[in-house]
């Protein structure tokens, strides 16, 4: 991205959302748009709130050529998590650029003004970061960093998967950090992400479940399956008895009358989830599934487009303080029946980079029918960035779209 297309993305956020970005009108400075359009609107936009307390864009007073300009800025903004780094990005540049024009002048003036000319230039931008600042930072993150070493409250805030075997290798999901589940179509992905859900649920966790694939209700009937133990095949063909239907009935009244866990099936775009979660603040995201995800930037292939994705996802579980889990399948290639890698997930260079856990779920029967039995399943944890990685044999249970873990236990 070059200084003049930053600066259209960050004065394009400005625009969009003035309320919400109030507080980045303080933190910038006509200088720091090099653009002349843009400083112009930037200065109406400061005058304007100078005067008025806040920005109101239509009432700026734009002429027509300004007008269109802004509109092409609205268009370049990214994200609300994107946001701040492009503003830190955008002061960095500009600062960078002022002491080369300061510079550039003093080459061309008395040459024996060069050296005190450069000390004052380098003085005068270098006083916003006082070494008092670096100091109180430096503070308060060891005050961070020890509040997460000593206290409980944030290994009690993790997120179990309700697995015991799975959580005693993970030491639950850590807040702030992204997981990536992969497996081959059909072999119960969704199902495992809902049976986590299921745990949160009980533990009183605020959760957001993105369906880019199924619709809510689809979503509902596996959800409801497992937690009501109704058979998920009668479900399907529409043979529920009443007492079932009440029962199932009942038990989304009870899930959603706390008001903690949402299902989303209408939002496609990386920017659109990550507005919900910055409305939302919850403890648990899941998105199924990754490949579906789209975003309104432009990249030259799928591939850097997916990276651009991971990456705004783990910028999402920082800022919010949450624990993402995506879904992802897996790139089509060999089609023998050996368990899949972690290489093996689709567009896998930014899930492999940035997922802080990834797992990879394999079910046999998936891919010979003849030798294996439905419920096999094998969960593969590829990474685990804080603790051991490893095999756990599960038992999948299609009836109530239900995993769970037997005795054995390979490695």
């Amino acid at each position: 991205m070059i200084h003049y297309e930053l600066e259209e993305t960050v004065l394009g956020g400005l625009l969009s959302r003035p309320e919400e970005y109030d507080e980045y009108f303080e933190q910038l400075i006509p200088e720091d748009f090099f653009g002349i359009g843009c400083r112009e609107i930037f200065e109406k936009c400061a005058a304007y709130r100078k005067k008025h307390g806040k920005v109101v864009p239509l009432d700026l007073g734009l002429d027509e050529g300004l007008r269109k300009y802004a509109g092409h800025c609205k268009q370049c903004y990214i994200s609300p998590s994107a946001f701040p780094d492009h503003v830190r990005i955008l002061k960095q540049k500009a600062k960078i650029c002022r002491v080369k024009e300061s510079v550039e002048e003093l080459l061309g003036g008395d040459s024996e003004e060069l050296v005190p000319g450069l000390k004052k230039v380098l003085e005068s931008e270098e006083q916003e970061r006082s070494s008092r600042d670096y100091e109180t930072m430096a503070v308060e993150q060891l005050i961070q960093f020890s509040q997460e070493l000593f206290s409980k409250s944030e290994r009690d805030n993790r997120i179990l998967t309700g697995f015991k075997r799975l959580d005693a290798a993970l030491s639950g999901l850590r807040m702030r950090t992204v997981s990536y589940v992969g497996a081959r179509p059909s072999t119960g992905k969704t199902a495992f992400a809902l049976n986590i859900l299921k745990k949160q649920i009980k533990a009183g966790k605020k959760s957001v479940f993105f369906s880019l694939e199924m619709s809510v209700t689809q979503i509902c009937e596996r959800l409801v399956s497992d937690i009501a133990a109704v058979n998920y095949g009668r479900i399907n063909a529409g043979e529920l008895k009443e007492q079932e239907k009440n029962q199932m009935i009942q038990t989304l009244d009870r899930i959603f009358s706390q008001k903690k866990t949402f299902i989303i099936d209408d939002q496609y775009t990386i920017e659109a989830i990550g507005g919900t979660i910055a409305d939302l603040r919850p403890d648990f995201v899941v998105i199924d599934f990754i490949q579906c995800v789209r975003t309104t930037g432009k990249f030259q292939s799928r591939r850097n487009e997916v990276d651009y994705i991971s990456q705004e996802l783990k910028r999402l579980a920082k800022r919010y303080h949450c624990h993402i889990m995506g879904l992802s399948q897996m790139a089509r290639g060999d089609k023998t029946n050996q368990p899949p890698k972690m290489s093996d997930l689709k567009e896998s260079g930014g899930l492999e980079q940035d997922g802080d856990y990834i797992m990879i779920l394999h079910r046999p029967y998936i891919m010979d029918r003849e030798h294996f039995e439905p419920e096999d399943t094998d969960l593969q944890l590829e990474k685990n960035k804080y603790g051991r990685t490893g095999g756990i044999e599960f038992c999948f249970k299609g009836e109530y779209q239900r995993f769970l873990e037997v005795e054995k236990r390979h490695e």
